[in-house]
């Protein structure tokens, strides 16, 4: 959760400005004259930090600490960073048409066998992959 004490206990020369407003010496260009400001913003309980004499921003500061970024920020705004599996997006009349055409696979083998024909080893294999098609087509819609 994020702690505006644990951030300033890091810095040196911190001066309290007002209500959650801070200014210290920056930590990334090691300076004698405080010009990091610090500010925690009261409605979301963020802490902002940007330095008026080098420029740096949270990123840099936290750095520059060794302090993990998202302490600057309470935990029910946390957010999760992690790459996220890429999600494939289809035009629906293509979709449409993947299920007419595997719809027709097995209204074709349906035939076959109610003709009392048989089904080549290939033609069942083509039909599980039918099956699978078709299940990752439902789960697709199922998705969106």
């Amino acid at each position: 959760m994020a702690n505006i004490g644990n951030l300033l206990n890091k810095l040196e020369k911190v001066k309290k400005k007002g209500i959650g407003r801070y200014v210290s010496c920056c930590p990334v260009h090691k300076e004698k004259t405080p010009s990091l400001g610090i500010t925690e913003d009261q409605s979301t309980g963020n802490i902002l930090i940007h330095c008026f004499g080098c420029g740096a921003n949270g990123v840099e500061v936290c750095e520059a600490l060794g302090i993990d970024l998202a302490d600057l920020f309470p935990e029910s705004t946390k957010v999760d960073y992690t790459k996220k599996p890429e999600r494939l997006y289809f035009n629906p009349s293509d979709v449409l048409e993947l299920l007419n055409l595997e719809t027709t696979r097995v209204i074709v083998a349906a035939e076959i066998l109610a003709e009392g024909g048989k089904l080549e080893p290939e033609d069942i294999n083509r039909l599980a992959m039918t099956k699978t098609l078709l299940m990752e087509a439902l789960s697709y819609v199922e998705q969106r």
